[in-house]
């Protein structure tokens, strides 16, 4: 069972929707691929596809984030072979200039979401190579979810403050940590 929470819009939510609208934004590829990856699991039950897309929706949005916060490196983010994507999360992002950030801290995800990604890459490149794996419904859930709030995490470091309230309440939990513990 998969249950979606849609919160009030409010005006001030309205106004940067229609400002996206006016400027003709487009929904990221990451959240498209995401949101793909979930009817994947849901619609047809195919786990391990919907585990490739969601790890691809991850290092897509870790990319285009990068694009965003250092233009010079853009390119590079976009066009070349990138190092493992836990290694982007824990080492790159910390570095990257953040638009909005938590408390004063660097960029950086729950280590909670550190440890379902790792898991979930480790289990996309077992499926990917040996094609005998399948992961079960509850592992791809959480998988998706960890990637959902990463990429909800991207949005807001990119500087949309409203993408926090589309957090679980467990990683908006840890966040709240992390930004008490800089404090």
């Amino acid at each position: 069972i998969s249950t979606t929470v849609h919160r009030r819009l409010h005006e001030s939510d309205a106004l940067a929707v229609a400002s996206m609208i006016a400027a003709g934004t487009k929904e990221p590829l990451a959240h498209v691929l995401l949101r793909e990856a979930r009817a994947s699991a849901t619609i047809t039950g195919s786990y391990s596809s919907a585990l490739v897309m969601g790890m691809a929706a991850l290092e897509i949005g870790v990319k285009h984030l990068i694009a965003e916060l250092v233009p010079d490196a853009g390119w590079l983010a976009l066009h070349t072979p990138t190092p493992p994507i836990i290694d982007i999360l824990t080492s790159y992002l910390p570095t990257l200039p953040a638009r909005l950030n938590l408390g004063g801290n660097a960029v950086e995800l729950p280590a909670e979401l550190i440890v379902t990604l790792r898991k979930g890459v480790t289990a996309r490149n077992t499926a990917v190579h040996s094609g005998k794996s399948q992961p079960s419904k509850e592992f791809v859930e959480r998988v998706l979810n960890s990637v959902s709030d990463s990429l909800w995490i991207f949005d807001y470091y990119a500087g949309h403050a409203w993408a926090l309230e589309n957090l679980s309440s467990e990683t908006r939990s840890e966040l709240r940590s992390l930004s008490d513990s800089a404090g």
